[in-house]
């Protein structure tokens, strides 16, 4: 955690930043932690990324364990269900959070 010696020192960063136009997180002395994160936007794609592979991994486990690669037998239809809702949120995620 960013800890300054004073609450005056804070306080006079702050109001600095704000006099400046550059608001108040650029100008405070923590701003670089808040700058340096990862952003919102990469975290969703890497986790829609994640299930688009687990997806796939689930199919190919799935079809090794039990010999079953057709999607359409009635009797695996709960297993692809699955499958499909993975790689089907993965591959809408991963296009609506891309760079």
């Amino acid at each position: 955690m960013c800890e300054a010696s004073t609450a005056e020192t804070i306080a006079g960063t702050l109001l600095a930043g704000l006099r400046s136009g550059k608001g108040f997180l650029r100008g405070s002395p923590c701003a670089w932690q808040w700058r340096k994160s990862p952003s919102p936007r990469s975290a969703a794609f890497w986790f829609y990324a994640l299930a688009f592979l687990a997806g796939i991994l689930f199919y190919l486990i799935w079809g090794f364990t039990y010999g079953s690669w057709n999607i359409l037998r009635p009797e695996w239809v709960g297993a692809y269900a699955v499958t499909i809702i993975l790689v089907g949120f993965g591959i809408v995620g991963m296009l609506l959070y891309r760079k």
